[in-house]
């Protein structure tokens, strides 16, 4: 499942674990200084992510509802972060 849509990205990268996808997250809004990223989805499939979406971890800036992803993926919401 994937949180997709119009302006949802914040970022793209390269992650080797849904849990630095989630650390990316937090980091974000730690460097912003704010909570602009709500989310992440992370696919662990590297051979076809990245070649395709040029990453395999994208940070959310909101989550609309999910839409079915067919490779070995995640998505996570930040449950909470520190208030700015």
């Amino acid at each position: 499942m994937d949180y997709a849509g119009p302006g949802v990205d914040l970022a793209g990268m390269t992650a080797y674990s849904f849990g630095d996808c989630i650390r990316a997250c937090a980091m974000f809004n730690n460097f912003a200084r704010n909570n602009t990223c709500l989310g992440v989805f992370f696919n662990a499939n590297l051979t076809t992510s990245l070649p395709m979406n040029n990453g395999n971890c994208f940070l959310k800036s909101y989550l609309p509802q999910m839409s079915p992803e067919m490779d070995l993926a995640a998505a996570a919401s930040l449950a909470s972060s520190p208030l700015f």
